[in-house]
């Protein structure tokens, strides 16, 4: 890369990093987005890849290959567990096979437990 190409490339780096500051200015402003008005999907599946939470009875293995570091065989289990009602807490997920301390670890914070918040397989609430 030449001295010129590389001058247009900070140049352009530069003024990218520049807009950025000035449409992300307001937001920090009025101190950031409300996520309490966003409203979530009606696809459970991208519900959870968006990072909504997966209900711990979810049946659905597509909802569960959406999380992080879920194939197809660990999301199979996990739907399979989760039919049969076996998660009650967070302990749970290190009954099925594939899933250890790290992995269950990892999931904890996307998982609707019994008796939280609504979670990705729930149909979404009317508007308020």
């Amino acid at each position: 890369m030449g001295i010129d190409n590389r001058d247009h490339a900070l140049g352009g780096l530069v003024l990218g990093i520049a807009v950025l500051c000035i449409v992300l200015a307001p937001l920090r402003e009025h101190g950031g987005i409300d996520t309490k008005s966003l409203t979530r999907p009606d696809d459970p599946v991208t519900a959870a890849a968006l990072g909504w939470p997966v209900l711990s009875t979810c049946g659905d293995p597509a909802v569960w290959r959406s999380l992080p570091a879920i194939g197809a065989t660990r999301g199979q289990r996990l739907a399979e567990a989760a039919s049969r009602g076996a998660f009650q807490g967070q302990g749970d997920l290190l009954q099925v096979p594939g899933i250890g301390i790290k992995m269950a670890a990892l999931l904890a914070p996307r998982v609707s437990w019994i008796g939280s918040h609504p979670g990705a397989c729930q149909p979404a609430e009317e508007p308020r």
